[in-house]
């Protein structure tokens, strides 16, 4: 089978734990990577929001570093920024990050930050300077995530944006009412406007209080479905970033379980394009990759 997710945070786990990329022991490893037929990732730089002006931009560096150094089976892959609040100043910032493959970034993290207000924040939207990243991002052909993103935050981004916009990780809030999930107006737009919605796999964003099972998942990719979301659904794990619920057995080496699954529900054409060919269609076309 393909597969192609929209966010990992593996290359900062692995950095920060001194391992080779996509060493055994991950959720996201060399060994079920090349298990795949094709397989594509959205590998995250994810900034914490403790790092702050020159800590925060060395981490970035030594992310960076690692990226470039190491290398991940199948591809092409494609390097993002979660939490691009930490780093971006002015607009030389943002042509830094663009010059250095970063192709998609999120302005905030969970918290209110200097470019935008965070999905557990206060409620905030976007900042002068994130109004300011929005435009430069999108003119450098960037894309922008709103997964993190307050409610206020993310009208006032669809306000702004010209081109598609993405939610790498996150899922719907009618099935499960976590604020980092989307109510039904951000899915419509985004699907409006060409993008694309990852399912995330965090046990505590599938069900109301945690412990779900597969059935949890299907009623997520159901959700946004019935809005026309056929060619806009796809994966974004959060794969070494999130607590993984029961049925889901060894991380990515366990996504053939859930494809089966989704077959099940939606037959294999349309699995085949949540799984894959969605995400491909979009963000494999031009130079959006590593190769």
């Amino acid at each position: 089978m393909d597969y192609f997710d929209l966010h990992c945070d593996t290359l900062t786990r692995c950095c920060d734990g001194g391992v080779p990329f996509g060493a055994d022991g991950w959720h996201v490893t060399a060994r079920a990577a090349g298990g795949f037929c094709r397989y594509s990732q959205v590998f995250a730089i994810f900034i914490e929001e403790r790092y702050k002006g020159r800590d925060a931009l060395s981490a970035y560096r030594r992310y960076r570093k690692f990226y470039s150094e190491e290398r991940m089976p199948k591809g092409p892959h494609i390097l993002s920024v979660e939490n691009a609040g930490q780093l971006i100043t002015s607009e030389n910032d943002i042509s830094k990050l663009a010059g250095d493959g970063v192709r998609i970034f999120s302005l905030t993290w969970n918290s209110d930050g200097p470019l935008a207000g965070g999905c557990l924040g206060a409620g905030l939207g976007l900042t002068p300077l994130g109004r300011m990243a929005v435009r430069k991002g999108e003119g450098l052909g960037m894309l922008l995530d709103i997964s993190h993103l307050s409610d206020r935050g993310a009208e006032q981004l669809f306000s702004m944006a010209q081109g598609p916009v993405l939610a790498t990780h996150s899922n719907a809030r009618s099935v499960c009412r976590h604020p980092r999930n989307l109510d039904d107006w951000q899915i419509d737009e985004i699907i409006r406007r060409g993008g694309l919605i990852g399912l995330n796999l965090h046990d505590p964003f599938l069900r109301d209080g945690g412990g779900a099972d597969i059935n949890d998942l299907i009623r997520h990719a159901d959700a946004i479905l019935e809005r026309g979301g056929g060619r806009a659904l796809a994966m974004g794990s959060d794969f070494d970033g999130c607590t993984l619920p029961g049925f889901i057995k060894n991380g990515l080496a366990g996504v053939e379980e859930i494809f089966r699954a989704f077959c099940e529900s939606f037959g294999k054409e349309l699995t085949e394009r949540i799984f894959y060919q969605n995400a491909a269609d979009l963000l494999l076309g031009g130079s959006i990759a590593k190769d």
